[in-house]
């Protein structure tokens, strides 16, 4: 009878097994949620310089204004709203604008912010080129 007793797991041994089970876990889950909004920051960057782009070609090939609406939850370009990845920000308002040659016309420094993470968009005045910093 005694050996019938010892075989299987007691209650103290379960309890360490799904205390180590979820410190795992919860570490796990923190590294993804930082890789989340790495990720959503990285992908709102990659739409606003896919307009700029595409707002400084059209002005040259075209002859016309273009204008890039940033708000802080949103973009909007061309009567379309683009709204922010996850929970990334703009830290103010700002238009973006091209002259009919594709030039920018005005500088700005534009960020971009979440919970953790913060990168900014310089622009610079002339032929509209702009630079990514952290």
């Amino acid at each position: 009878m005694d050996k019938l007793k010892d075989k299987g797991y007691t209650l103290a041994s379960m309890l360490v097994v799904l205390c180590v089970t979820s410190c795992i876990s919860v570490l796990g889950l923190t590294k993804i949620y930082d890789t989340y909004l790495k990720i959503c920051l990285e992908k709102q960057l990659e739409l606003i310089e896919y307009l700029i782009i595409r707002a400084k070609y059209e002005s040259y090939l075209n002859h016309i204004s273009k204008s890039i609406y940033i708000y802080e939850e949103y973009v909007v370009y061309d009567d379309e709203e683009y709204l922010n990845y996850g929970n990334v920000r703009a830290d103010d308002e700002y238009i973006i604008g091209y002259t009919e040659n594709g030039n920018i016309q005005l500088a700005n420094t534009i960020t971009y912010f979440n919970n953790q993470y913060s990168k900014s968009i310089v622009l610079w005045i002339g032929g509209g080129n702009y630079e990514i910093k952290e």
